[in-house]
């Protein structure tokens, strides 16, 4: 991120993270260069992971869009192995669904808005 700012200073107004880590990571280096981030910055800031921390980030403002990367996906595909190795019918495509976060302040009719009560009744 820190090349990428020296590169690109002033050229880019989205951050797209492919995990919750590599967002706390690029919000350092904005930090460090002085952009603004997050709802009331110059950058929308999007993660994926939906962690606890990336979660309250987004509740903080800090963080414009957490999605989760859904922690019950490899039951799912335990249970198709499973059927498989039975020789039992199975779905030919299966749907694990994600959720979206947006923080306050942010209306979507695709994501759940953050709130204290939602981080507060995660299981991680």
């Amino acid at each position: 991120m820190e090349s990428f700012i020296k590169s690109y200073e002033g050229k880019f107004n989205v951050v797209v993270c492919q995990n919750d880590n590599e967002a706390y990571g690029a919000m350092d280096a904005m930090d460090a260069a002085g952009i603004t981030y997050g709802v009331d910055g110059d950058v929308t800031l999007i993660s994926f992971d939906a962690t606890h921390d990336g979660l309250q980030y987004t509740l903080d403002g800090k963080i414009n869009c957490d999605v989760e990367c859904n922690p019950i996906q490899a039951e799912v595909v335990a249970g198709v192995i499973q059927k498989m190795e039975a020789g039992e019918d199975y779905d030919k495509t299966t749907l694990v669904e994600d959720s979206a976060f947006v923080a306050p302040g942010i209306e979507s009719e695709y994501a759940t808005t953050m709130t204290e009560d939602i981080l507060a009744g995660r299981a991680y």
